[in-house]
This record gives structure tokens, C-alpha cells and sequence, in this order.
């Protein structure tokens, strides 16, 4: 029976954690800035860094990268930019490619990583 209805049973699965990811977002406020801090932090760079996030993160932007600095170490041609598009994650572009980490690419990511498909294909 499990076999018959796999696929439907990870898309049910992928649907609903969804659904419970951004509700706990929208309680998490410090959520994009650690995200942003551990991409950095992997990718290593440490200059020409563009950072696109979502309206509540932008609008302490300074704060943000302040932050980073104090964390990260000095960080020079650092920018970070209004994108409606990122209110759940940011994207992150540097010298050295962009890593997506909006909320959906994390998932299709983990799907993909699964052998499976959120939308059954």
C-alpha cells in the first residue's frame, strides 16, 4: 500500500511541512539574519557581497551589517538590498556565484536530495 501512494505521500508530507516552516518564520524574526551569517561564514568571502532580503530585515540593514561585521570579521564593498521576493530567506551574490536560500529553494533542495518531487513530477 505504502509503494501505491508514495509519491502522493511525500508530496502531502512536503505540503504540510511547509505550511509549519512558515508559520514558525513568521514567530522567528532572527531568522534571515542567521541565515545570512551562516552563508557567509561557509562561502568564506569576506568582500563584493550583495544581500537580498525581504522588507523586515531590510529596514535595519545597517544593523545587519554591523552585525556581520562584529561576527564575521571586516567585511569591504558590502551591500544589502530590497527584494519582496526574499521576505522568508535572502540570496545571497558574491564573486564566487549566489547561493538561494529562499524558504521554497530549501525545499525543492531537500525534495530533490530525497528522490523526490514536492509537486510529483
Amino acid at each position: 500500500i505504502y509503494k501505491a501512494n508514495e509519491d502522493f505521500l511525500m508530496r502531502m508530507t512536503f505540503r504540510v511541512a511547509r505550511m509549519i516552516i512558515l508559520r514558525e518564520l513568521k514567530e522567528d524574526k532572527e531568522y534571515a539574519r542567521r541565515l545570512v551569517t551562516q552563508i557567509l561564514e561557509r562561502l568564506g568571502t569576506r568582500e563584493n557581497i550583495k544581500i537580498f532580503v525581504g522588507q523586515e530585515v531590510y529596514s535595519a540593514a545597517e544593523q545587519l551589517k554591523a552585525d556581520l561585521a562584529q561576527k564575521l570579521g571586516q567585511l569591504n564593498n558590502i551591500s544589502v538590498e530590497l527584494d519582496p521576493e526574499y521576505q522568508n530567506g535572502c540570496r545571497v551574490e558574491t564573486d564566487f556565484g549566489e547561493v538561494d536560500a529562499k524558504i521554497e529553494v530549501q525545499i525543492q533542495n531537500i525534495a530533490k536530495t530525497l528522490g523526490a518531487s514536492e509537486d510529483g513530477k
